[in-house]
C-alpha cells in the first residue's frame, strides 16, 4: 500500500476544495492558483492538431506511455493527507485489462468540472457492466491536483475510487506524442477505449469546450 503522510502545509490543501467548490463563479482564481498560464479557450475555439497521427481505432496503444498519481487509501481519501506519486505504466497495464480513458485540458476548469468528467463517474456502474476494469482521467496537471480533483468528484465507495484513476500527463507528454494537444499546452479532449492494448475506439474534439465524441454516452455506445 502506498504510504502517505500529512501535509507541511495543509493549508494549501484544504484551500483546493474551497476554491473548487466555488468553480462556477471564479474560474480566473482558479486559473491563477493552479498557475494555469491560459483561460479555457472560447466555445468556437478549433483544436489544430499537429502531424502526429494520434490514436486510431484497430491501432496498438503506444509504448512507453506512463502517468503519474496517488492511488486511493482509506488514508489519503482525508483531504488534510497528501499520498506520494507513483509511476503508473500505462503501456504495460493496458495489456491486461480493458480501458476507458479519458483526456481533459485541465482540472478544475469548467467544461471539464461541469460537463465531461462528471457524466462519466455518474455511469460507473454502467461501465463496469460493459467490462471495463479501469476508467482514467488525465490532464496536463500534476499528480497533486489530480489526487485533489479525485476527492472533490468522487466521495464514492472505494471500489468506485480504485476503478477511477486521476492520473496526471504532466508536460502533456502523451498528448504530444499523438498530437492530439490543445492551446495553452494542454491536453486536447479526447477519449479513447483501449481493450487489451488494442485501441478499440478514440476520437478528439475538434471544439475543445464541446462534449460529443468523447463523452460517457459515445464510450457506452461503442463498449
Amino acid at each position: 500500500m502506498p504510504s502517505s503522510k500529512r501535509c507541511i502545509e495543509p493549508i494549501k490543501v484544504t484551500a483546493i476544495f474551497s476554491i473548487a467548490s466555488a468553480w462556477r463563479t471564479s474560474g480566473s482564481q482558479l486559473n491563477s492558483y493552479f498557475n494555469i498560464a491560459t483561460p479555457p479557450p472560447p466555445q468556437n475555439q478549433i483544436v489544430k492538431m499537429t502531424g502526429a497521427t494520434g490514436l486510431r481505432a484497430g491501432g496498438n496503444f503506444p509504448e512507453g506511455v506512463k502517468f503519474k498519481y496517488i492511488p486511493w487509501t482509506t488514508e489519503t481519501a482525508d483531504t488534510k493527507v497528501c499520498g506520494f506519486p507513483l509511476t503508473y505504466d500505462a503501456s504495460k497495464e493496458f495489456h491486461n485489462k480493458k480501458v476507458v480513458l479519458v483526456s481533459v485540458p485541465g482540472a478544475f476548469t469548467p467544461t471539464c468540472s461541469g460537463n465531461h468528467v462528471p457524466p462519466f463517474l455518474q455511469k460507473i456502474p454502467e461501465l463496469k457492466k460493459k467490462g471495463v476494469d479501469n476508467l482514467i482521467i488525465i490532464a496536463p496537471n500534476d499528480a497533486y491536483v489530480m489526487s485533489g480533483w479525485q476527492k472533490v468528484n468522487l466521495a464514492g465507495s472505494p471500489d468506485d475510487n480504485t476503478f477511477v484513476i486521476f492520473a496526471s500527463d504532466l508536460e502533456t507528454k502523451l498528448a504530444n506524442q499523438i498530437g492530439w494537444t490543445a492551446p495553452g499546452d494542454r491536453n486536447g479532449r479526447w477519449a479513447a477505449i483501449i481493450d487489451h492494448g488494442k485501441i478499440a475506439y478514440a476520437e478528439i474534439e475538434t471544439e475543445l469546450q464541446a462534449v460529443t465524441v468523447s463523452g460517457v454516452d459515445a464510450i457506452l455506445e461503442k463498449l
